[in-house]
């Protein structure tokens, strides 16, 4: 459990850090590319969070981002929209990778 409570904290301060640039009203290419890379770290740290509850508390052993937001959603952590946008976060993640390729 003290596990799960340290994803948590690193999520939630990370998760801090993404809203704290995105609130910005107009950001230039480094903070755009930063914000990028925020969000990024965010969904890693709240995906592998959640999976670690998941297998801890429901001994439910998800291998992929998506799998536990479809856990999450079956065992009542995400309401159906919640796990709609979760879901569309992980393409807007692997977006963002791909993006970033094509552009280097």
């Amino acid at each position: 459990m003290e596990r799960i409570t340290e994803r948590y904290r690193l999520a939630v301060r990370a998760l801090g850090k993404f809203h704290e640039l995105a609130s910005r009203d107009t950001l230039n290419e480094i903070e755009r590319d930063a914000l990028i890379q925020r969000f990024e770290f965010s969904f890693e740290l709240i995906w592998k969070c959640a999976k670690e509850h998941l297998y801890v508390q429901d001994g439910i052993d998800a291998a992929s981002p998506k799998k536990v937001i479809r856990a999450c959603r079956e065992t009542g952590l995400l309401s159906e929209a919640e796990t709609e946008q979760a879901l569309k976060m992980v393409d807007d993640r692997n977006l963002t990778t791909h993006t970033y390729v094509r552009q280097a």
